[in-house]
């Protein structure tokens, strides 16, 4: 994790052109800044952006088990090793002493990690690279007993880290747009109305999933879901992205096989997705893929 590595094919392309113009080389904690030459002039919904499917459910958190845990290891991993999006799933826990930790990541049963933990994780993992964006995708906030306070929620998010936030308008920005517009901003918050009509202004609507849905899913039944996604996806213009998971009676499966030639890089699938959010995305080669594709784009 974090060598340089050099996309060969690619490396061939810029010989090929005098050597003007394609990156090729990049660090996987960084690989939007060492690529921002190639990808600049894109805008975030025409990346193909490596997903970290619950986020918060991983291996080395206090609670694991093959029903709930979704990831080899913590957030600051997860980012990096290239992933540039995190599915966030939090529970409300009205008891607990603060904001922070009243809000905990849950996938039929908490994994002990908190909000805290994510947004402590980004900032110290931008302020070690600057110039990479991170996408915030708190795609559910259920609760117990007590209804989930938004109000809360969305002061402490705003007062402690408002200021990383990338304003909604910057849509249809590209990378070298923001970068210029907002230099400081390298956040992308992305939640559910009853948080994001709080401050339209700041936090992007919810990302639009697409799922093979509940229930158990084999490869073959996730296939054929993505397959008739492909054939008509999403329109151009918003975040969306693809729930390349499965689930079995053992729990979460890992399906790096699939993975490698589903989403290959430049193939037709990768050149026409947004987000791929997986489970265990370090034991395929998803990161890479993505970031191939998106230098021919």
């Amino acid at each position: 994790m974090n060598k340089d590595i050099v996309v060969s094919d690619l490396k061939d392309m810029d010989e090929a052109m005098g050597g003007a113009g394609v990156d090729t080389a990049y660090s996987s904690h960084r690989w939007m800044t060492d690529l921002q030459g190639s990808i600049g002039h894109k805008k975030i919904w025409q990346l193909s952006l490596p997903g970290a499917h619950n986020s918060g459910m991983d291996k080395k958190a206090s609670n694991s088990n093959s029903y709930i845990t979704c990831q080899h290891d913590s957030f600051s991993y997860q980012l990096n090793s290239g992933i540039r999006a995190l599915d966030i799933r939090l529970k409300y826990y009205q008891r607990e002493s603060t904001t922070s930790l009243r809000f905990r990541h849950d996938h039929s049963g908490t994994s002990g990690r908190t909000l805290w933990d994510t947004m402590h994780a980004v900032h110290w993992f931008l302020d070690a690279n600057p110039g990479e964006i991170v996408i915030l995708d708190i795609h559910d906030i259920s609760t117990i007993n007590s209804p989930v306070n938004y109000n809360e929620l969305h002061d402490y998010l705003m007062r402690e880290h408002g200021w990383k936030f990338i304003p909604r308008d910057a849509v249809n920005m590209t990378l070298n747009e923001i970068k210029a517009a907002y230099p400081k901003r390298r956040v992308i918050l992305a939640a559910p109305s009853a948080l994001s009509n709080l401050n339209p202004a700041y936090i992007w609507p919810k990302i639009g999933h697409q799922w093979a849905g509940d229930g158990l899913v084999s490869t073959s039944r996730l296939y054929s879901h993505i397959e008739s996604v492909m054939k008509n996806p999403p329109a151009a213009g918003a975040l969306w992205s693809m729930s390349a998971t499965c689930y079995s009676v053992l729990g979460v499966q890992g399906i790096p096989s699939e993975l490698n030639s589903w989403y290959r890089a430049k193939g037709e699938w990768q050149m026409k997705s947004n987000i791929i959010n997986v489970d265990f995305f370090g034991s395929s080669n998803l990161v890479a893929n993505c970031i191939e594709s998106n230098l021919v784009k």
